[in-house]
C-alpha cells in the first residue's frame, strides 16, 4: 500500500517541474563537461558517431572540418568515469563496435567557425523580405500603423552581448 503524501510545508524544498527545467534550457539539457588538461583544456569537445549511413563521419571530422580525436592523456578524468573506453588505437570511443568518437577543437577556432556560419546566414537572408515580413506581422498583430512604423524604420542587426535594462 502507498504512503500518504504529506503536505508540502515551508521547510519543504520547492518542487521544480519538467517545464521549469526546460524553460532554463529550450534547447535541451547541455552536455557534461569533459574536463581536459593541458594545452587541450579550454577546447571544444563533441563526440562524433559514425554508421553505416555515415561511415566517413570521422575522416570527415579530422579531415574536413579540423576536430581532433582525444586520448587518455588529454583527460583530467579517467575513461571510464565519463561512459568511453579506449579502443586498440588509442582513441576515446564509446557505443557498439566504438562508432561514437570523442573529439576536440580548440576554442577560438570553433568560435571563428560559429561567427563565420552565423555570418554567412546573416548574409543569405534577403534584407528586403525579412523586412517587409516583420512588418506585416506587426500590423497584423499590432495594427496597420505598427507595421508602416516598424516597415520605415526596421534595420537587421545582429546583436551580440548583453541587453542594458
Amino acid at each position: 500500500m502507498a504512503r500518504p503524501r504529506k503536505d508540502q510545508t515551508d521547510t519543504d524544498a520547492p518542487r521544480i517541474s519538467v517545464i521549469d527545467r526546460r524553460l532554463k534550457n529550450p534547447f535541451g539539457t547541455p552536455s557534461r563537461e569533459i574536463p581536459l588538461k593541458g594545452e587541450k583544456r579550454n577546447w571544444v569537445v563533441r563526440t562524433f558517431s559514425a554508421d553505416p549511413e555515415h561511415p566517413n563521419r570521422h575522416y570527415d571530422a579530422v579531415h574536413r572540418l579540423g576536430w581532433q580525436p582525444l586520448t587518455e592523456e588529454d583527460l583530467a578524468v579517467s575513461i571510464e568515469s565519463l561512459g568511453y573506453v579506449k579502443s586498440p588505437d588509442g582513441r576515446i570511443v564509446r557505443g557498439e563496435k566504438g562508432h561514437e568518437v570523442l573529439m576536440a577543437m580548440p576554442k577560438e577556432h570553433f568560435e571563428a567557425v560559429q561567427r563565420a556560419k552565423a555570418d554567412a546566414n546573416l548574409r543569405s537572408l534577403k534584407g528586403a523580405a525579412v523586412k517587409s515580413e516583420v512588418a506585416q506581422a506587426t500590423a497584423k498583430e499590432h495594427g496597420d500603423e505598427a507595421g508602416e512604423t516598424t516597415y520605415k524604420h526596421f534595420s537587421q542587426q545582429e546583436f551580440v552581448g548583453p541587453v542594458a535594462e
